[in-house]
């Protein structure tokens, strides 16, 4: 058995600069020869503890830390998990539930050739100080999520680091984080009270892909759709103690969810924020406005991504007077607009440096205000930029190593050219451009609205539509309703669609008329879901109490699923919010195209979607023949005459 000694320390040094900030393990300063602090108090004070029994074996005590908390033991627990040893968070977690003892806990985990740890995020535990977990497979990570007992367990964590490990992720429980209601906030939000989090090139590795009864991408796309619909809900999450992020190598992180690390001042001491590696194309509107989002901020990494557009800084003055920076290198910036250069050279921006070396710049004509700006070179500012004089070019490979202060406008293909006799010829393409540019712009805005006015109000079907055969189904479309909409239902929308004469002339299929007597209702209902083409449903108020609306609801959307196609069509009878509808039917909302009766169009985007086009076609097609077989007797009874 292995037992752990904590040791009272108390500083008696007024002077002692030891503090909070310095994550333990890190700094000689910080450690203390434990031999020498026990043989020096075990007479005045000591306990002793055994480490959780599945720990001991992987798991040692290295040494006493100092921190700012002079009334609290604090020991560091490094564990070395390598091959098929494995350890469980949750013994820990116990462990420390079962401490009284004033005493704080530093976790170190390396892993390698395989080592696992099963550690439900975010970690929490009591007397829980710092966690430091590498190279390791972690399982579990989401087993947590819905859990809200954990939310109730104090959040101590001051250092949170998870760095180059593999996540095995069950897509269920991916799926299962898309309703926030179910996510607990320890899990949305993480470690709230930390001064450091790292979660750096963390891979996801999903253990269950085939023995889901669903698409893995539908998953992964609810999922995105959830981090950005939620954008929101940041308001939960705040971090005011955090001045060390580091979300380096995360490559799953879209613009959505970058936007959201930026929203609502969640940092307000916030000093580093690392997003290098990432993947990341566009700078965060927020980080234009610098010193505004935070006053502390001193340096933003967005090395090694895909940002090509530097943009244009707000500058706002900090009394602190340290060089703040803004790593871009490694990105796509092939040019640098004259915009970007005139925000960053003035006065108020004096203490920011953006970085841009080691980017693919293209000297061609684009550059050419890069390069009259460098020319110039009386700037105040000048000593934070001086690299801007030695950049050099990556393309053309004619110009590859050449710097780009010193090129000519004729080397880069920019020589002034007389150009006056072009000018009408010009004039009248650009006027032809803009005339064919607002025609496609209108036509690409406007394209299903002019394909579905083409169909019902010309009768014309333009070409690359997809056709749908159902040549076999009884009715056009099955309504269903609550029983209170009766009546708008029998005298507008079946009057309209039934109508042979000013309608489409449409097969329905409605309770009071089609049910077959004496059958369950249950019966009736699949029966004439599937004997139809389409499914509309009614959605109003009243419909959404029914449970035998919200049974030909599920029904039209299981037969949708079958005939994997556009079989179910919603129509908002009234403006209901969203929160009151089913989370089935709030999904379809999202992922299908709904009508509301008001809509100016609702008739003829209805009647379109009804439509089956290819027994037009087929239609079409038959008169046609008989036209010309009536044409042919008529010929041969002329002949024969």
């Amino acid at each position: 058995m292995i037992l752990v000694t904590f040791i009272q320390y108390t500083s008696t040094d007024k002077n002692d600069t030891s503090i909070e900030n310095e994550p333990p393990g890190h700094g000689e300063n910080n450690e203390i020869n434990e031999t020498e602090v026990i043989s020096k108090t075990m007479v005045h004070n000591e306990s002793l503890f055994s480490l959780p029994s599945s720990w001991q074996d992987i798991c040692y005590v290295n040494k006493k830390i100092n921190t700012n908390d002079t009334l609290s033991k604090h020991m560091e627990i490094i564990c070395n998990v390598s091959g098929s040893n494995s350890i469980n968070f949750l013994d820990f977690r116990n462990f420390t539930s079962n401490i009284q003892e004033n005493v704080l806990f530093s976790v170190t985990v390396k892993c390698g050739n395989g080592g696992s740890v099963f550690f439900p995020y975010p970690g929490r535990a009591r007397l829980f100080y710092s966690i430091h977990i590498s190279h390791c497979i972690l399982s579990g990570f989401r087993s947590e999520i819905r859990d809200f007992s954990i939310d109730s367990i104090p959040d101590d964590l001051k250092y949170f680091r998870l760095k180059d490990s593999v996540v095995l992720t069950s897509i269920k429980d991916l799926n299962a984080s898309v309703d926030p209601q179910e996510v607990t906030k320890a899990f949305e939000c993480g470690p709230l009270n930390a001064t450091e989090i790292t979660e750096s090139n963390l891979t996801d590795y999903f253990i269950d892909l085939s023995s889901i009864p669903f698409s893995p991408d539908t998953v992964m796309e609810k999922n995105v759709d959830y981090h950005g619909e939620n954008s929101d809900t940041s308001f939960r999450c705040k971090y005011p103690y955090l001045r060390y992020l580091d979300k380096s190598f995360s490559l799953g992180l879209d613009r959505q969810q970058l936007n959201k690390q930026f929203q609502n001042f969640l940092y307000p001491v916030i000093e580093v924020m690392n997003f290098s590696h990432c993947g990341i194309s566009e700078i965060p509107v927020q980080l234009y406005d610098w010193g505004l989002f935070s006053k502390k901020l001193k340096i933003v990494d967005l090395s090694h991504n895909k940002i090509s557009d530097l943009g244009s800084f707000t500058c706002h003055s900090n009394a602190d007077e340290t060089e703040d920076i803004f790593d871009l290198q490694f990105n796509n910036i092939t040019t640098v607009k004259l915009r970007s250069l005139t925000t960053i050279f003035r006065d108020i921006c004096s203490q920011l440096t953006v970085n841009i070396r080691n980017n693919p710049f293209a000297c061609d004509c684009e550059i050419k205000d890069f390069v009259g700006f460098l020319d110039r070179g009386n700037y105040t500012n000048i000593n934070r930029y001086r690299y801007l004089w030695d950049l050099t070019c990556l393309n053309p490979p004619s110009l590859r190593g050449q710097i780009i202060s010193q090129l000519s406008l004729p080397e880069i293909g920019c020589e002034t050219v007389s150009k006056k006799y072009l000018k009408g010829p010009i004039i009248g393409l650009c006027c032809l451009v803009l005339v064919f540019s607002i025609c496609i712009i209108i036509g690409v805005r406007y394209k299903k609205e002019i394909v579905i006015l083409a169909y019902t109000r010309l009768h014309i079907l333009l070409p690359c539509q997809q056709y749908e055969t159902d040549d076999n189904k009884k009715y056009d479309a099955f309504i269903a309703y609550s029983q209170a909409d009766i009546h708008w239902v029998i005298h507008t929308l079946a009057k309209r669609l039934e109508n042979p004469e000013s309608g489409p002339n449409f097969s329905l299929c409605l309770h009071h008329r089609d049910f077959m007597v004496g059958a369950a209702i249950s019966d009736n209902i699949v029966r004439s879901v599937e004997n139809s083409r389409h499914t509309i449903i009614v959605v109003s108020k009243k419909f959404l109490k029914s449970e035998w609306c919200l049974l030909e609801f599920r029904t039209a959307l299981h037969q949708s699923i079958l005939e994997k196609k556009r079989h179910l069509i919603i129509l908002l009878l009234e403006d209901i919010p969203t929160s009151d509808f089913e989370p089935e039917l709030r999904s379809c909302m999202h992922t299908l195209t709904y009508v509301k009766t008001n809509d100016c169009w609702f008739w003829d985007k209805l009647i379109y979607a009804l439509s089956d086009w290819s027994r037009k076609m087929k239609n079409e097609k038959a008169n046609t023949i008989q036209r010309k077989i009536i044409k042919g007797k008529n010929n041969l009874f002329t002949v024969h005459v």
